[in-house]
């Protein structure tokens, strides 16, 4: 993940003078303080695609482009809600973790940073929240807290399947998977 963060100085209008003036005055802090115009920048494992989180006083979007074109492939505004990373899932699918502050009492869960997933689907052109809606089910992921503390996570795609599991083929592969994780990432002693 890289972040970018992009300065500049405070506004003013030109003035003609015949004679170049040096000026020993320093910038206000104010003209550094103003948040990024973007947060989170990457590219696509091709290199040929380019994602970012834009910001526009406290509203983030996605942005998507043709890295040798310059042409906007998606854009779409995620809004005040933290962005904390922004992943390539391939070429044409993109992992955005938001989080959020807040409590879920009703079953024991209290005050602390919530982790959300949105998937950018460039071939659909769309952003689904990652698990909604489910029934029953809070869509809360836990990757990207162990990806910060260095645990190992992998993403097990599960193509054609519902958040349900309907299909056995897709119940065994998912089964599978993470019985093989397990015993790589947290083998019995």
């Amino acid at each position: 993940m890289a972040a970018v963060i992009v300065l500049s100085g405070a506004a003013g209008g030109a003035q003609a003078q015949t004679t170049p003036q040096a000026t020993s005055q320093t910038p206000p802090l104010s003209a550094y303080g103003a948040a990024p115009s973007i947060e989170n920048i990457e590219l696509s494992p091709s290199g040929g695609r380019i994602a970012r989180i834009t910001v526009v006083g406290e509203e983030r979007a996605v942005l998507v482009s043709d890295f040798n074109t310059g042409e906007t492939l998606f854009r779409a505004r995620i809004g005040d809600t933290k962005v904390r990373d922004l992943t390539w899932i391939g070429e044409k699918r993109i992992l955005v973790v938001t989080s959020q502050t807040r409590g879920i009492p009703l079953i024991g869960i209290p005050r602390t940073e919530l982790y959300f997933g949105l998937i950018v689907d460039l071939e659909k052109r769309k952003m689904v929240q990652v698990l909604d809606p489910t029934e029953n089910v809070i869509s809360v992921l836990y990757g990207p807290a162990m990806r910060r503390a260095g645990k190992p996570t992998e993403l097990i795609e599960l193509s054609g399947e519902d958040h349900w599991l309907s299909r056995a083929e897709t119940r065994q592969k998912m089964l599978a998977e993470t019985v093989r994780f397990l015993e790589v990432n947290n083998p019995v002693h």
